[in-house]
């Protein structure tokens, strides 16, 4: 008899997770153009570097908006006082860049340096079957939740019930109605 090779297979995806990734991802680079938005009114937006700004956005602004206003006077002056001088308050973008800060979503810029992305791979919310015995459980299950789908044609099925009969070996998502497979 021959070994067969082990080809993981798909358990469950966690839609929930993935969604609420997907929804912090949005609010991250919605904080992050917001912040571009605000730096713009100082410095000029085309200069900005897409990745600099990404690393540190308060770095990036205080090169840019010296760079813009070091010909304001003859001396060179500390970027805190030129910020005095032209009476720009900051802590509008060291607000943001905190609240960017605090989102765990990857943000990337894109190849044409001209916009920012972000990508949530649902890859990440997906849970594999790990060895050829989780994929032998798995087939078990699934023909255990199709019985399950017949049998609730004629009459009702209790999923807590099912889930202590098989000693938690099959679980009920309650937030999908599902079975699954507990691993």
């Amino acid at each position: 008899m021959k070994n067969k090779k082990f080809v993981p297979m798909k358990v469950y995806t966690d839609e929930r997770a993935y969604k609420n990734a997907q929804k912090q991802a949005e609010e991250k680079l919605k904080v992050l153009w917001e912040s571009f938005e605000w730096c713009s009114q100082h410095i000029n937006e085309n200069d900005i570097n897409r990745q600099s700004f990404l690393d540190d956005m308060s770095k990036e602004f205080e090169r840019l908006f010296v760079k813009k206003n070091k010909s304001i006077v003859n001396k060179k002056l500390s970027y805190d006082k030129l910020l005095f001088l032209l009476d720009v308050n900051t802590d509008r973008l060291l607000e943001l860049q905190n609240k960017f800060n605090r989102y765990e979503a990857e943000i990337y810029v894109t190849e044409d340096n001209t916009d920012f992305k972000c990508k949530v791979d649902s890859k990440d919310f997906t849970q594999y079957t790990k060895n050829q015995e989780e994929n032998q459980k798995l087939i078990v299950v699934n023909n255990l939740i199709n019985a399950l789908s017949l049998i609730e044609r004629y009459t009702k099925v209790y999923p807590l019930t099912i889930q202590q009969a098989t000693s938690q070996f099959v679980r009920y998502d309650i937030t999908t109605n599902k079975y699954r497979l507990a691993l």
